[in-house]
């Protein structure tokens, strides 16, 4: 495959999602209304931190989400919208519409099951520093316990690198594409530092902006008692937006890459 160009796709990503924002804005309608309800179960139960009972509440957000980016991938690749549009031959619309059900419903699933590994991966992580005592007494091999944890840090580091592209393998199924050459690339730790930078750099400028605006209300609001209920709403919906947002671009970003890469494999 050719390398991924981090700049020209992630230039891509920040235009197609300006130039399709009022598409684009009616797409995430859905995603964000079960979004924030799932979330506001989610707060209302106090899970907050119970990472793998909340992941299952999460579940049909998961779904939304990778609806929505899965139709976001097949318009990068295909310059399909959503909803259908017949054309008038009923053979040539039940082959396409056959073809888009498959990518999306390949799509979401991909997208479900990674984010639900995730914030498994994410609990158990979790549970397991707050349960390290890296100040003990050294173990019966003469190792403190904190130098352990610090080669299974690494250990753990240098795997999330080489597995990142594998994070993205919803893109091409939903359009359509084996995955087969995303897993199995032959330089598959450097074509997940390229996408692991192509989402940095379009993830960043998102995620800076919507840290200033919490920063600039927050001390105008914010009380020496508990934050009142309208702050915590407008901040959820606020950072559920800007996810959103983020996300577009990465996928439109990661989108663009795969389909250079790919483009001797792409459909006609």
């Amino acid at each position: 495959m050719k390398p991924l160009d981090v700049i020209t796709s992630v230039d891509f990503g920040y235009r197609l999602v300006w130039a399709e924002r009022e598409y684009l804005a009616r797409l995430a309608l859905v995603p964000v209304a079960v979004k924030l309800l799932t979330l506001g179960i989610v707060m209302a139960l106090d899970w907050q931190q119970e990472y793998l009972r909340s992941a299952v509440l999460m579940l049909p957000s998961f779904f939304a989400y990778g609806w929505m980016l899965s139709h976001l991938s097949r318009l990068v690749f295909y310059g399909q919208r959503w909803p259908f549009r017949p054309s008038g031959d009923a053979v040539i619309d039940g082959v396409m519409l056959d073809d888009r059900a498959h990518g999306i419903s390949a799509g979401t699933l991909y997208f479900a099951v990674i984010c639900y590994l995730l914030a498994g991966i994410n609990g158990i992580l979790t549970m397991s520093l707050s349960d390290m005592k890296v100040d003990g007494p050294p173990g019966p091999g003469g190792h403190e316990p904190g130098g352990v944890a610090g080669l299974a840090a690494l250990a753990f580091l240098v795997f999330f690198l080489w597995s990142v592209r594998l994070l993205f393998l919803y893109i091409p199924a939903a359009a359509g594409l084996s995955v087969r050459p995303i897993v199995r690339a032959a330089n598959g730790m450097m074509l997940s530092l390229q996408m692991a930078g192509t989402a940095l750099v379009s993830f960043v400028p998102v995620a800076l902006i919507a840290w200033w605006v919490t920063m600039a209300v927050i001390p105008k609001t914010l009380t020496p008692q508990e934050p009142s209920t309208g702050l915590i709403v407008f901040l959820t919906l606020w950072w559920v937006l800007a996810s959103v947002l983020a996300q577009m671009i990465v996928t439109a970003s990661i989108a663009f890459g795969i389909k250079t890469m790919m483009s001797d494999k792409k459909k006609p």
